[in-house]
């Protein structure tokens, strides 16, 4: 409730509000001209805003419809300006310009597909191109590829009509017979054995090396009737055999692998005696 007090040097009164025995100036708001106020007491309640007024000082609402003020909220229901600058859009977004360079990009793809088509009488053509010319993989295309064998992955060396051709004709000119496989059977009988020529003089085993004549074989077979050592020397001198040669045991048949054209050289061990080489055939 208002409590007027009397200002002492004018004799004005002045509107106040006694608060905890204290007053306070009531204030006066108002727009427009003068003369207009709004009432703030507590007897009155207090408006959010007020736009308007008319006279000096204010703006009319088809003013203010003239030239709208961005404003934001729902204070005020006239259409408001929009920029696109102003817009919460990310850096790059479509614009006005990038639209129409794309219609123009489409507009070209457009009339080169209009330009030169791809009609039945085309497609036909690439399709008889692959039926005579392009080999594949696969279940791709299901028409005959052409294949040649100069193009197939095959090693060097790989086997050709030319070649097998021979084998069979080899094949007729000797084929397998039954005295052709009893000749093969008995060959294979041999396997693991071996056949000897004609056995060498033998040689006298005494205190000095003793040498055989030139054997013409790669294999030998020697036995001697006495403790000795022997050795494949060269096919001529005198090289000396002694007891870090092979010994050879009383009555030991013993193959030795020599090179054609060598001999073997023998010495005792403490008694005489003879020595056989037997070439191997």
């Amino acid at each position: 409730m208002a409590d007027n007090i009397t200002a002492p040097a004018v004799g004005a009164i002045l509107a106040t509000d006694e608060i905890g025995g204290a007053h306070y100036p009531r204030s006066k708001v108002g727009f427009g001209v003068e003369g207009a106020y709004v009432d703030v007491s507590e007897d009155s309640p207090f408006p959010v805003a007020i736009v308007g007024g008319t006279g000096s000082g204010g703006l009319t609402d088809d003013e203010l419809r003239a030239a709208p003020v961005p404003v934001t909220g729902a204070f005020y229901p006239g259409t408001q300006p929009v920029s696109a600058a102003n817009l919460p859009l990310p850096t790059g977004a479509a614009s006005e310009a990038n639209q129409a360079t794309a219609i123009a990009g489409l507009a070209s793809i457009l009339a080169k597909l209009s330009a030169d088509p791809a009609t039945q009488t085309t497609l036909a053509a690439v399709l008889t191109k692959l039926n005579a010319s392009v080999a594949v993989t696969g279940t791709f295309f299901q028409a005959t590829q052409p294949i040649s064998a100069a193009a197939l992955p095959l090693p060097a060396g790989a086997s050709t009509e030319t070649t097998l051709a021979a084998i069979l004709a080899k094949l007729v000119a000797a084929p397998a017979t039954a005295a052709n496989q009893a000749t093969e059977i008995a060959a294979l009988a041999t396997i693991g054995t071996r056949a000897y020529g004609t056995p060498a003089a033998r040689v006298a085993v005494a205190s000095a090396t003793a040498y055989s004549a030139a054997i013409t074989a790669t294999e030998v077979l020697v036995h001697a009737n006495t403790r000795c050592f022997i050795l494949a020397v060269a096919g001529t001198g005198t090289p000396t055999v002694d007891n870090t040669a092979i010994p050879l045991e009383a009555g030991e048949k013993f193959h030795l692998r020599v090179t054609s054209g060598q001999r073997i050289g023998v010495i005792r061990d403490t008694a005489d005696g003879f020595l056989n080489i037997v070439p191997v055939a």
